[in-house]
């Protein structure tokens, strides 16, 4: 089920395509109904499976299999219409935030954090970026384990960078260094490059100011999350500390 919040962030149309794709593709689990309008769906019951949750994630085992289904998802030929572009999307939820000091008063160097956030943006768009179908959204509630990994709610996905995810995922996964290694070489199966690593230690300090700006957004009509947006701020910057801008 939806609400009037989350339907001013989502675009439905979007959703219902991406959902439909990856479903036939076996990447997520069939929709039975789905209206646009309203965002109200139905999805198949998936006997005998369950979600994961941040203790469960941090099985080898498990990270291993998500690595290749991500693998599997980035290298499909899934025809999303849509681009997640973090920066735009922020700029967008920005726009509609009423009460913008709501999100200025998470920090007292809310300023600084935000000029280093500028900065890799402008950095991105001089880059030359491959895109390719993301989720975008893969917190562990949103993975399901039966015989296989299941990837549900598709509401932010679109066409992203890779990276992007990968780096969004770990800090959702709250994965330590080591297991940000093993799900790194799972994935690449190879070393990565000193320009990926730079790029997901972007994306990981962004991520965190993207869904920040995003509570914010949520308290501002009535949804209240507690410490989270705070958490995910403070953490931004103790991630500040160590970007090469």
């Amino acid at each position: 089920l939806t609400n009037n919040t989350t339907n001013k962030l989502i675009q439905r149309n979007n959703e219902k395509l991406n959902d439909h794709l990856a479903s036939k593709a076996k990447f997520s689990v069939e929709s039975v109904y789905f209206d646009e309008k309203s965002g109200i769906k139905i999805t198949k019951f998936l006997n005998n499976s369950h979600t994961l949750n941040h203790k469960s994630i941090q099985d080898k085992n498990i990270l291993q299999q998500i690595a290749l289904k991500l693998k599997e998802l980035h290298q499909s030929k899934l025809e999303f219409k849509n681009i997640f572009n973090i920066f735009d999307i922020y700029k967008r939820y920005f726009s509609l935030l009423k009460q913008k000091d709501i999100f200025y008063k998470y920090h007292e160097n809310m300023d600084c954090i935000l000029k280093a956030f500028d900065k890799i943006d402008l950095y991105f768009q001089q880059e030359n970026i491959k895109l390719c179908p993301c989720h975008n959204d893969l917190v562990p509630e949103n993975i399901l384990i039966k015989d296989r990994i299941y990837l549900i709610d598709w509401e932010y996905s679109g066409k992203s960078d890779a990276l992007w995810e990968l780096a969004n995922f770990m800090i959702e996964s709250r994965l330590s260094p080591d297991l940000k290694e093993i799900f790194l070489q799972s994935y690449f199966k190879r070393q990565i490059s000193a320009k990926e690593t730079l790029h997901l230690s972007y994306y990981a300090f962004c991520c965190d100011i993207l869904w920040t700006l995003w509570t914010a957004l949520k308290e501002e009509n009535g949804e209240f999350y507690g410490n989270y947006g705070f958490m995910r701020i403070n953490r931004a910057y103790k991630q500040l500390k160590g970007l090469k801008l």
